[in-house]
């Protein structure tokens, strides 16, 4: 099964009031899309940053995003994620065949609305 990390914007979107501006409304239609049909089949990942960030602000809306993470998996932030973390941070991004030398593949990186139409090309 394909994983996906789940970081704030998602939640947020999916519970936002309604925009106005029609790039935000349409980001938010997607967003409550993509969750309200399965996710595209992604078992769903987040952290405890995410969380804690997902906890501030409006207490309604800060409550209604930490329901919505509770069906997400937890990452744990271990001393070697943080090494890697902190040596990323140093270097900047990394070749991909040091990646892979690592044992790790790079994320992709997109958005509901791209999720929401990879599902109608299947």
């Amino acid at each position: 099964m394909p994983t996906a990390y789940i970081e704030t914007t998602i939640p947020s979107y999916y519970v936002a009031r309604p925009s106005m501006n029609v790039l935000q409304a349409s980001r938010q239609a997607s967003t409550r899309a993509w969750w309200d049909t399965g996710c595209s089949g992604f078992d769903l990942f987040t952290s405890r940053e995410v969380i804690e960030e997902a906890a501030i602000g409006d207490e309604t809306m800060a409550r209604e995003r930490l329901e919505l993470l509770k069906s997400t998996k937890r990452l744990e932030i271990t001393y070697g994620v943080g090494v890697v973390a902190e040596d990323l941070i140093k270097k900047g991004l990394i070749p991909i065949k040091a990646v892979e030398a690592l044992g790790f593949r790079l994320p992709v990186m997109c958005s509901p609305d791209e999720l929401l139409q990879f599902d109608e090309d299947s």
